[in-house]
């Protein structure tokens, strides 16, 4: 990925994610504010983003896809507050990230109904 205006959450996000958590706000596939863990669904999962555009998904330690990727610009439209666009293959998402944190979907944390999926950094 060449340097644009989102050079910090291109950087932010190299590496590999652990999957913490999905929060769901959406009554429609769970009850608002349910949660879904490790624990609760009987898997891990991982990411890792590459220098390359690609980011590999891992479930149980086993790669099961590997994708392109790419940040879109920043927006604060739809919920009042700023993140990022996430496209892997063909689907966007909302992004928000820290270096220890990393936020994908468009839910309670975008100020809208649905689910969002929590990651940390991998140690």
């Amino acid at each position: 990925m060449g340097k644009s205006n989102n050079s910090s959450a291109e950087e932010l996000i190299l590496g590999g994610w652990d999957w913490k958590e999905t929060v769901i706000t959406s009554e429609i596939v769970y009850p608002p504010n349910d949660r879904i863990t490790q624990q609760s669904a009987g898997y891990t999962e991982h990411r890792r983003f590459l220098p390359d555009g690609q980011v590999k998904f891992y479930r149980d330690g086993k790669l099961i896809g590997t994708y392109p990727y790419r940040i879109g610009p920043k927006s604060d439209r739809r919920s009042g507050f700023e993140y990022y666009q996430l496209w892997i293959g063909e689907e966007c998402s909302g992004l928000r990230i820290t270096s220890e944190t990393l936020i994908i979907g468009y839910g309670g944390v975008f100020g809208l109904c649905g689910t969002d999926n929590v990651f940390v950094k991998a140690k």
